[in-house]
């Protein structure tokens, strides 16, 4: 490792660790998931025949309710949340 690249990781850890070792007990210890996947969207316009489409569907939240559902998954203490799709 290079002392630039030292330098830089060192911060970064010391800056994050909290969230990085509230992860890792999750996963190692209390076996638990730390991360989560948002589908940001569920009106896809392709029209294609993916795997997507074969999956149940679900009614869109609110903006109140999107906000209520990220406040409860931090307090059931996940650190990582995933945002996916949206696609034009």
């Amino acid at each position: 490792m290079f002392a630039s690249e030292f330098t830089t990781i060192v911060p970064f850890f010391l800056r994050h660790s909290p969230v990085l070792l509230k992860g890792l007990y999750r996963r190692m210890v209390a076996q638990v998931p730390y991360a989560f996947s948002f589908n940001i969207s569920d009106r896809c316009p392709v029209g294609c025949n993916c795997y997507w489409r074969a999956q149940g569907r679900v009614t869109e939240l609110s903006d109140d309710e999107v906000v209520a559902f990220f406040q409860k998954k931090r307090r059931e203490g996940y650190v990582q949340a995933n945002l996916i799709g949206g696609e034009p």
